[in-house]
């Protein structure tokens, strides 16, 4: 869109300019709203009903295994501030 209104001339002055850009705004913000509202209708035809669908029920965590998360959210960044494992 950015391109074609180049070619015609819409950045020809900055007042055109802006104008352009504000118009290529509203027409992004349009588009994916339709395409958001296309692609909700498409999961509803599908069986989508606003949560997250799994083939298994989970079951919960134990307290053996929230102390495992809350420790490795803990010692990583730890590990990672000290240097003893490279992130990138």
């Amino acid at each position: 869109m950015l391109i074609a209104q180049k070619s015609r001339l819409g950045h020809s002055s900055w007042k055109k300019t802006i104008n352009s850009l504000g118009v290529l705004g509203g027409m992004l913000i349009i588009r994916a709203f339709t395409r958001s509202e296309r692609t909700y209708e498409a999961m509803r035809a599908r069986g989508y009903e606003g949560g997250v669908m799994l083939a298994i029920n989970l079951p919960a965590l134990k307290k053996k295994e929230y102390f495992l998360v809350i420790g490795m959210g803990f010692l990583l960044p730890m590990l990672v501030y000290t240097g003893d494992i490279q992130v990138w």
